[in-house]
């Protein structure tokens, strides 16, 4: 079955950085789509920004200033706010996305490196005789 160690050690390094690969695929794949569908994704989160009443209303339930309510309840402000907000929070989920995308590449990229180094290593101890 093995030869030697080095073979058995090749091989365990090339299935833990396959399943580094596999976590780092799918966890790239939820950050693209955090991306791309960010509005349908959070719509549930977006909803708050549908209408200047739901903000309104949301500003209520999160302000604990006083002085914040009574700006934000000044209807002249109310829908340039909402819709700067509502830009603000689509912003905030696609830079966390792009930069979770940025770290995965790291991890996807390590763990390539680490797998082909050990698969030769292994194939090479496969084809020496013992």
């Amino acid at each position: 079955m093995f030869k030697n160690l080095t073979q058995v050690y090749s091989l365990i390094v090339c299935l833990v950085a396959s399943v580094v690969m596999m976590i780092t695929i799918g966890v790239i794949l939820g950050s693209g789509t955090d991306l791309v569908f960010t509005e349908y994704k959070y719509m549930s989160q977006l909803s708050k920004f549908s209408s200047d009443e739901k903000y309104v209303e949301y500003k209520k339930q999160a302000s604990s200033n006083d002085k914040e309510q009574r700006q934000i309840l000044k209807p002249e402000l109310i829908k340039d706010k909402r819709i700067a907000d509502r830009e603000d929070y689509i912003n905030e989920v696609k830079g966390n996305a792009i930069s979770s995308m940025i770290s995965c590449a790291t991890w996807l990229i390590t763990g390539l490196f680490f797998f082909i180094i050990h698969w030769r290593m292994y194939r090479c101890s496969a084809s020496t005789k013992v």
